[in-house]
């Protein structure tokens, strides 16, 4: 019980309200709009994604242009800290959101892609003057990435891939299945590197490599438990 407590005291608001959206916000949203109506594709992206990953890409600059209160320069004594490897990632990570959702406002979004990135480096260099702004205001910020990150892992995992990881629990999915499943499991890490640990660990510092383990498997359990359950 003890462990189950301090597990649950690794998770945020964020990891609860990803799970939400993933299990059954953004799959009944689909089903009632249409399939992709949320998190865009890279054919067809719709208004709606594209107003989305606009305030994602732009939350994420003001996010990076500013600093918490007594927060570390991410270039402390000539090393990285996890703060500043995060930026690697996310400007990944926001090159590929502005790509698949901004076309959706009819314009090309290679100028903001750069704009950004610029931004995400610039804001490493220059951290110790920054504006100062609380932590809550900056993972307030990230926030709307974290929503489109629920929209692309709800994208990647689906129905079929908590199908497979129940099987896998129960030990009967086929031999094919069991080889290919840690490539999709790792897919989906990539995306969440990229869309949340990247953006939530520049604003809001400090998390450990097992507690970011922890908040991943909380988002694939709730998946896998939701098919279990019929709810997806």
């Amino acid at each position: 019980m003890r462990t189950l407590v301090r597990l649950a005291g690794l998770l945020r608001v964020e990891d609860m309200l990803m799970a939400v959206l993933a299990v059954i916000l953004l799959p009944a949203l689909d089903r009632w709009l249409g399939a992709g109506s949320v998190a865009g594709s890279s054919d067809d992206p719709t208004v709606v994604a594209g107003v989305l990953g606009l305030v994602a890409v732009v939350g994420v600059v003001a996010c990076v242009l500013t600093r918490g209160p007594g927060e570390p320069s991410p270039l402390a004594d000539g090393q990285m800290t996890l703060q500043g490897w995060a930026r690697f990632p996310l400007a990944a990570g926001v090159g590929i959101v502005a790509t698949e959702t901004i076309p959706g406002l009819g314009f090309d979004p290679q100028l903001l892609i750069g704009f950004a990135f610029v931004a995400t480096f610039i804001g490493a260099l220059a951290h110790p003057r920054l504006p100062v702004v609380a932590v809550v205001y900056r993972r307030t910020m990230v926030l709307p990435m974290a929503i489109l990150a629920a929209a692309a892992f709800d994208r990647i995992v689906g129905d079929g891939m908590g199908q497979v990881i129940m099987e896998f629990v129960g030990g009967v999915a086929p031999p094919e299945v069991v080889a290919f499943w840690p490539l999709i499991l790792a897919a989906a890490a990539a995306v969440y590197a990229m869309l949340v640990i990247a953006p939530r660990a520049i604003a809001d510092p400090g998390a450990s490599g097992f507690a970011w383990t922890v908040r991943f498997a909380f988002l694939v359990g709730s998946v896998a438990l939701a098919t279990a359950l019929g709810l997806r």
